[in-house]
């Protein structure tokens, strides 16, 4: 038995799923900005200069998704799906690798002491 889904259910499931990815993106991005940092130390004002334009860039991603997708309709669960995708990325990949890196990084160090 075959279910037809109205067209407006499909719009927001493909919003809903866009968003969650475009979370994943932005912190797969900001994973490599943080790998950086582990690798070579950063003075205070780059740090904020970097965050600073990752955040506008990510702000602008975001005002292009629901723009596109959306027709610049302000959903909030799609925010809510960007955060929950930029959460997942973070605790099950960016975290681990960025722990695995640190060990690597300072047995480098320890090694050219």
């Amino acid at each position: 038995m075959w279910i037809q889904v109205q067209e407006s259910i499909y719009e927001e499931l493909k919003l809903l799923g866009g968003s969650f990815a475009l979370g994943n993106l932005l912190m797969l991005v900001y994973g490599l900005i943080l790998a950086a940092r582990r690798m070579v130390r950063h003075p205070h004002r780059a740090i904020v200069w970097e965050d600073g334009g990752f955040w506008i860039v990510a702000s602008g991603s975001i005002f292009w998704l629901l723009f596109v997708m959306n027709e610049g309709r302000l959903r909030f669960y799609a925010l809510g799906s960007v955060a929950g995708g930029m959460w997942f990325h973070f605790r099950f990949i960016t975290k681990k690798i960025l722990a695995k890196m640190h060990i690597s990084v300072y047995n480098i160090r320890k090694g050219s002491k």
